[in-house]
């Protein structure tokens, strides 16, 4: 939210095991991972609002496995994108402290009305 996009890539472990799933493309790695977002949250003009639901975390031992679903409301100069989002991210316990080593994003299917 504070536009500090170090800060953000500092969450990450980035290294030759690292890799990322989404929009149904195939994985990709750590610098793909990081152009996308300093490119996208570099592009962010207003945040209206950035839930993460049904937040779950389980933690063994030097791995967490963190599954949420997203609700982020972001304004791109003209333009609102929504994201719902079901997403993972595995973190792993590092002398630096918790790190992501994975991330799988896919679209959260909207309920039927």
């Amino acid at each position: 939210m504070d536009k500090d996009l170090d800060r953000l890539i500092s969450f990450h472990a980035y290294s030759p095991k690292f890799t990322e799933f989404k929009n149904g493309e195939v994985r990709n790695g750590a610098e793909e991972n990081e152009k996308f977002e300093r490119d996208v949250f570099g592009s962010v003009t207003e945040i209206s609002k950035f839930d993460m639901n049904d937040l779950k975390i389980a933690v063994y031992d030097n791995v967490a496995n963190v599954t949420l679903h997203t609700d982020f409301h972001l304004q791109f100069e003209e333009d609102q994108v929504v994201v719902n989002d079901q997403m993972t991210l595995l973190f792993l316990k590092t002398e630096n402290g918790w790190r992501i080593v994975h991330e799988h994003h896919s679209p959260l299917k909207k309920e039927e009305e």
